[in-house]
């Protein structure tokens, strides 16, 4: 597969397609243990690389937060900015720093409320993935990594992330997240798809060019209709004969 810089990429696919583990090896965080074996090759503009050994240039937003309930937003990134920046930077840098993302972020409004727990109240969910982001784009990485950002958000909150993330992408960062099911608003904002089903790529180009492509398999996308929904549901419906067929077909075998 291919991710262009700078822009949002889709991994999309059913449970059990392989998005998460994709994700984890491609981020450097999954690790050949036992019987696992990972091989292939990774390049970051045609230069082979070690995802571990880039891990500085590399960040990763869990599906699950691991915020700290008694911490506002603003104490969050100043913590992660105290642990992660040199020493070089400055008390009032940093501040000014966690200050514009504060504002990038769209924080300000409960910067210092508490984040809160299920036992304690405190900011909306979307602002909790919005504060985790926050959390790792601190040290400025070149690269985000996600695993479903948009799980057990509203769809207003849903959309509300990954328009951030689109505009974080404008100033220079490639953002690849796992999704499983984003509304037509949401996957309109999404560059690029990386399709997966039974952990065999069925697709890997731009969001706009994927229901041509999949009309030339005879897959037509009705109108007024999602098509990540369409896809997805295309997908799960399949033979295993038939997604082994399509993966050969967009490998060009």
């Amino acid at each position: 597969g291919t991710i262009r810089p700078y822009g949002l990429c889709a991994i999309m696919g059913p449970s059990g397609a392989g998005k998460s583990s994709l994700l984890n090896i491609i981020a450097g965080r999954l690790r050949t243990q036992g019987k696992k074996k990972v091989s292939g090759n990774i390049f970051v503009n045609s230069r082979k690389i070690h995802p571990y050994d880039f891990r500085k240039k590399i960040a990763y937003v869990m599906q699950e937060d691991a915020l700290f309930a008694t911490q506002t937003p603003r104490e969050a990134l100043e913590f992660s900015a105290a642990l992660r920046l040199p020493q070089s930077i400055t008390a009032t840098d940093r501040k000014k720093l966690v200050d514009n993302l504060l504002v990038e972020l769209s924080l300000t409004k409960g910067a210092d409320t508490i984040i809160g727990s299920v036992l304690i109240p405190g900011i909306s969910g979307g602002e909790k993935k919005r504060v985790a982001i926050g959390v790792e784009l601190i040290s400025n990485p070149d690269i985000l990594f996600l695993d479903e950002p948009t799980s057990g958000l509203d769809s207003f909150s849903a959309f509300n992330v990954i328009k951030i993330l689109k505009r974080l992408c404008a100033s220079g960062k490639t953002i690849i997240t796992t999704i499983h099911q984003p509304s037509s608003e949401i996957f309109q904002l999404f560059d690029e798809v990386l399709l997966l089903a039974h952990g065999k790529i069925i697709y890997n180009g731009t969001r706009s060019y994927m229901t041509t492509y999949f009309e030339n398999q005879n897959y037509v996308c009705p109108d007024q209709t999602n098509p990540a929904d369409f896809v997805m549901y295309k997908m799960q419906e399949a033979s295993v004969e038939r997604i082994k067929e399509l993966a050969k077909i967009w490998n060009g075998w």
